[in-house]
């Protein structure tokens, strides 16, 4: 699946209850979310002696990817003519250090009182860019995350976000 029908597919998973500043903030606060739980993935597989799950990985980049996608979708931001290459990293780790720079960046721009949608854009098409390299070292592509994305969110909510499903979600 590509960039842009990623986007329309999971705006369909989108709280219809919150107003635009809550969802900036929700993006900000899930992207956080998403990325912290990544890393404790990789916390516990050099620190603790747990073996790295791929599986776990590549859903908290998916995860990752419906917040961004809201951001882009948001913003009317449009990538569908830029090739996403991956990054050149070291490592994984260093690969989420640098995640963590760009999360930071989005989750202060998205909630600031007038964001900067080129600034967005671009902190936007890096993170994308990280996770594809992150991705590529597990077998993956962003493409195929996007696919598994969404038939995750389609399984959640097979008819449109709700809270009750939300709620008593056991995924």
């Amino acid at each position: 699946m590509d960039l842009t029908t990623y986007q329309h597919q999971a705006a369909r998973t989108l709280n219809p209850a919150l107003n635009d500043q809550e969802h900036l903030l929700n993006f900000a606060l899930g992207l956080i979310g998403e990325l912290g739980e990544l890393a404790d993935e990789y916390k516990k597989h050099k620190h603790q002696g747990h073996n790295l799950r791929s599986d776990k990985v590549i859903d908290e980049a998916g995860d990752m990817t419906w917040y961004i996608a809201g951001a882009m979708n948001y913003f009317a931001i449009d990538l569908s003519r830029i090739n996403i290459l991956p990054a050149t990293t070291a490592d994984d780790i260093h690969t989420i250090l640098l995640a963590h720079n760009h999360v930071n960046a989005l989750s202060i721009l998205l909630t600031s009182p007038e964001p900067d949608r080129h600034l967005i854009q671009v902190n936007i098409l890096q993170l994308l860019s990280l996770l594809a390299a992150l991705l590529a070292s597990h077998g993956t592509t962003l493409n195929a995350t996007f696919d598994a994305n969404i038939d995750k969110l389609k399984r959640r909510y097979p008819d449109a976000f709700s809270v009750t499903a939300s709620i008593e979600r056991t995924e």
